[in-house]
């Protein structure tokens, strides 16, 4: 996981959410923002699964665009990889119109 982390200049894990996946705001050498969801490599069939049915909605209005999948060199993680989308999450929306 780490060494994946190493390839973009800038990393901030974040601390929200519901799932046990370890989420982090990456800025690559570009100064494009991405989310990198990292999950249990047990988890693999899931994550594809979601990752194909993103693929498929790429470029629609409402969709966060994903990237790619992969495993990662430590052999207990997997990462998705997303387009980062600006604004506030489900969570913080909410609390501001219940």
């Amino acid at each position: 996981m780490e060494a994946f982390l190493n390839l973009f200049e800038e990393i901030e894990e974040l601390k929200t959410g519901y799932s046990k996946d370890r989420l982090f705001k990456c800025t690559d050498e570009y100064g494009d923002y991405h989310l990198c969801r990292f999950f249990k490599i047990k988890e693999m069939g899931k994550a594809s699964e979601q990752y194909e049915v993103l693929k498929k909605l790429n470029n629609q209005t409402g969709f966060q665009q994903v990237e790619y999948i992969l495993k990662c060199q430590d052999g207990e993680h997997g990462v998705l990889v997303y387009d980062w989308a600006h604004g506030i999450n489900l969570d913080e929306y909410l609390q501001e119109y219940p």
